[in-house]
């Protein structure tokens, strides 16, 4: 839209300033980086919940954080190397995508706790139907219809994508908001799981 205001008025000039990779004119390699973590995340406490359903809860908690750390660093060290002309801060990205899959993690073990084997209901329409169609990866946020265009920022996959582009291409202008509410999606899931399922542990024990 904006290549083509010359036709509208010939005097206004447009330079992109943070032009984008010829192999990904679209910048959507922000979203496609989101969404695998996102997918591995739950596919992994689904796959350790069906396959070790003994494990106790100091278990899951380390299988947990050992994911979140070990595959964002993996997802980060893909990023830089689809990045590496616009060299993005590779501790930045690797904490984005660390809170990223803390938050998914969390919230996929919580819901496990709470709904067994129906869990994959509310985390598929959480996280992919939901989150995706509003994270803002392939239409910038404010383009996207008024609902979306609201919630984007205040989901965990909207606010992951935001804080990744931010680093990625606008390093020097990172904000502070979609980086706290990661956060603050992360440490309440996390937290809650973490009570729940204590909860539920010690109450099996007292049986």
């Amino acid at each position: 839209m904006l290549e083509h205001i010359s036709v509208v008025d010939p005097t206004v000039r447009v330079v992109d300033t943070h032009p984008l990779a010829e192999r990904d004119p679209n910048g959507l390699d922000v979203f496609y980086t989101m969404l695998v973590a996102t997918i591995v995340g739950f596919v992994t406490v689904f796959q350790i919940r069906a396959n070790a359903p003994g494990l106790l809860l100091r278990h899951h908690v380390t299988a947990v954080l050992g994911l979140a750390m070990s595959a964002s660093l993996a997802f980060t060290l893909v990023g830089l190397a689809l990045w590496r002309d616009l060299s993005p801060p590779a501790l930045e990205v690797w904490g984005i995508l660390a809170l990223d899959m803390l938050a998914v993690t969390s919230f996929t073990s919580l819901m496990s706790v709470l709904l067994d084997r129906w869990a994959i209901l509310p985390v598929w329409v959480f996280f992919t139907i939901l989150g995706n169609s509003a994270s803002g990866g392939a239409v910038s946020p404010p383009l996207l219809p008024a609902p979306f265009a609201f919630i984007s920022q205040w989901l965990p996959s909207g606010a992951t994508v935001t804080a990744l582009r931010d680093a990625v291409y606008f390093r020097d202008f990172q904000h502070a908001r979609p980086i706290g509410v990661l956060a603050a999606w992360a440490a309440v899931l996390f937290m809650a799981w973490l009570v729940i399922s204590h909860r539920r542990e010690a109450r099996v024990e007292n049986a």
